[in-house]
């Protein structure tokens, strides 16, 4: 209980991303835009952006600059630009507030950071880290600093994303635990009729969460996202091992209540271990998959399911001790129960060739297993952060950032092509060097005067497999230059997919060793093999 105040929940996305932050997907010069610290922000009015509504906004801006935890801020009113009549190359803002007349010949000049109707803005923050104690606090005072009567003001990105997942898992992790107790917990009285292995049953799914979750605060600093699952995983491990200790046809001598205790041990303990035990075993086979995220739900809910049946015997044990191991099933429960052991008795003759059946149809839609991974796949479409994402996404062209470096080798590369070409495959370009004017103000936004064409970017979430074929497209431009793709959405449709399938494997891996120790244990039988990966292996695949 003391570790639990120290409760964190890990965002699985932005978890794998801290892993896998390598050179070769990332621009680590501090000068340059760090996507990784990048969250964006949209203001939407009732009415169209007039020039004294830039100017209060101005104002904000300048506000916002202010926080320690924001280390930079682009918009409309800081978006470069230089004039071709210019004799000195020297930037200014695309966006003139130095009066009305200037506002006015300005206002319509192209920008990725206002709508077409400009009634919403789109700005881009960069965060300092290092700073960043709470992302609640730090959205909540941009909020207070922009908030106005008729705006509607929504974030998007790293920092929301966190607060998001951490609301989002905490009250599933919450709902899923209390829709697991009521489902088991009804099942348990419906066969048993017995309120004190209720209340025992309750009491080890309460205490194997609560140990399972500090041990993985304790161990890892935090719980994984996969881990919402983790409470019905440990109803079920928990209701099955009591009602497998309880549910006896032999009245033991109520006198000798640990004779009673150890021979039911030995009538069904090895079957209830040696199920808690391959179970485990499946879990920990996750440990084999280079996915840190799993790997982490797998060895918690390994050894979380140990600890049910710790907790499972000891209560068992009180329950014998008091005299509380009497059960009375409802007539119903048994006939049900009853009635279809029957069913699979006398129609063994079907139940063979039906797995047959499905095992051959699961092995020809297998070969229709498509990966294709979407950044907002993680959001619930009805929330405030899914809608917020998907605006920007359709809206400013893309949630996703990337890095573009071009390392000109061949004198036949057209900059101007290779940028259509961009705008083309829906790339929005935020900030490049390509030209001279652009070069200019490359170096005045981010002291950076490389040979290196870089173009900073975002795309939209089109799915891994289109983006992939876009990087593909893009890099067949010119095959004499380098073409260097970098930046989280980058790093998130490279990995993904190979991510998914060892996750799929990782599963097929957990069957085979559930199958090859249920052989193991009962002496080299070969048939237990097939018990133990056939009911698992065909639901998957199906």
């Amino acid at each position: 209980m003391i570790k639990l105040k120290d409760f964190k929940i890990y965002f699985e996305s932005e978890r794998i991303i801290k892993e896998l932050t390598t050179e070769s997907y990332t621009n680590r010069d501090a000068k340059n835009l760090n996507n990784e610290n990048i969250f964006l922000a949209t203001i939407r009015n009732n009415n169209k952006y007039e020039y004294e509504d830039f100017l209060h906004l101005k104002d904000q801006i300048n506000e916002i600059k202010k926080l320690k935890e924001i280390k930079r801020v682009f918009s409309i009113l800081n978006e470069k630009t230089i004039s071709k009549t210019s004799v000195f190359p020297i930037p200014r803002n695309k966006l003139s507030l130095r009066n009305k007349d200037t506002y006015d010949k300005t206002i319509d000049s192209t920008s990725s950071f206002i709508s077409n109707d400009k009634k919403s803005i789109l700005i881009l923050f960069e965060t300092n880290p290092d700073f960043i104690k709470s992302p609640e606090q730090l959205l909540d005072s941009i909020s207070i600093i922009l908030k106005e009567k008729d705006l509607t003001i929504n974030y998007a990105g790293r920092v929301p994303s966190e607060i998001y997942f951490q609301e989002k898992v905490s009250k599933e992790f919450i709902l899923l635990a209390i829709l697991s107790a009521l489902f088991c917990l009804t099942a348990i009285y419906y066969y048993t009729k017995n309120i004190a292995i209720l209340f025992m049953s309750f009491g080890c799914v309460v205490m194997t969460i609560l140990v399972s979750t500090a041990m993985s605060l304790f161990l890892f600093g935090g719980i994984e996202l996969f881990m919402i699952i983790s409470p019905a995983i440990f109803f079920i491990v928990t209701v099955s091992d009591i009602m497998h200790l309880v549910n006896s046809k032999h009245n033991y001598n109520n006198n000798d209540k640990k004779e009673r205790f150890l021979n039911r041990l030995k009538e069904v303990g090895k079957p209830v271990l040696i199920t808690s035990f391959t179970t485990m075993i499946s879990f920990f086979s996750f440990i084999l998959i280079d996915i840190t995220p799993l790997s982490h739900f797998g060895i918690i809910t390994g050894l979380g399911i140990m600890i049910a049946l710790f907790f499972s015997v000891l209560s068992y044990a009180f329950i014998v001790n008091h005299n509380y191991d009497k059960i009375r099933p409802a007539l119903s429960a048994k006939r049900l129960i009853h009635n279809f052991i029957k069913l699979l008795q006398n129609k063994k003759w079907v139940v063979f060739p039906a797995l047959i059946i499905a095992f051959v149809f699961s092995c020809f839609k297998i070969s229709d297993v498509k990966i294709d991974n979407y950044l907002l796949d993680e959001l619930n479409p009805s929330s405030e952060f899914y809608q917020t994402s998907k605006y920007i996404d359709d809206n400013f062209g893309g949630i996703k950032p990337i890095s573009i470096s071009v390392n000109p080798k061949s004198k036949n590369f057209n900059k101007n092509s290779f940028k259509k070409l961009l705008n083309e495959n829906g790339i929005s370009v935020d900030f490049s060097n390509d030209t001279k004017q652009n070069k200019v103000i490359y170096k005045y936004l981010f002291q950076d005067s490389s040979e290196v064409y870089k173009y900073d970017c975002r795309i939209g979430d089109n799915g891994s497999n289109q983006s992939n074929k876009i990087y593909n497209n893009i890099q067949e431009f010119d095959k004499q230059s380098e073409i260097k793709f970098s930046g989280i959405g980058h790093l998130f449709d490279k990995t993904s997919d190979g991510l998914t399938f060892n996750l799929l494997m990782g599963l097929f891996l957990a069957i085979i060793t559930v199958g090859i120790f249920l052989c193991l244990a009962y002496g080299f039988n070969i048939k237990m093999f097939f018990v133990g990966i056939i009911p698992n292996i065909i639901p998957l695949i199906l």
